[in-house]
């Protein structure tokens, strides 16, 4: 895929080599521990990931699409160690996370 190929184009790129499971897999969220109400952590989720919150997405190391953690914490998104406080509206947190694929995904 050529680098100068638009967004879209390099996403769609990456879908179509995608098999239906690692499509579906995009659309769960595993949950990390709650103690606090007697849930355990998710023996999905590798354990060297230690900052769970909300969520965690496994990625598809293959097509380099990377996991996703998710937060739904008052302070702000967690991307990876770095938090970014909640903002003006859900535009900045497409944006971050276009910003961090695209650069995961073709370095750019």
């Amino acid at each position: 895929m050529a680098q100068d190929a638009s967004p879209d184009e390099r996403a769609k790129a990456v879908e179509q080599q995608m098999t239906d499971d690692e499509r579906f897999s995009l659309l769960v969220s595993l949950i990390g521990a709650v103690p606090l109400i007697g849930v355990p952590r998710d023996m999905r989720i590798p354990p060297e990931v230690d900052n769970i919150s909300a969520g965690y997405t496994p990625g598809i190391p293959r097509l380099g699409v990377p996991a996703l953690q998710s937060s739904d914490a008052s302070m702000g998104i967690a991307a990876g160690r770095h938090r970014v406080a909640v903002g003006k509206s859900a535009e900045i947190l497409v944006l971050i996370g276009e910003a961090q694929l695209n650069a995961r995904l073709f370095g750019s």
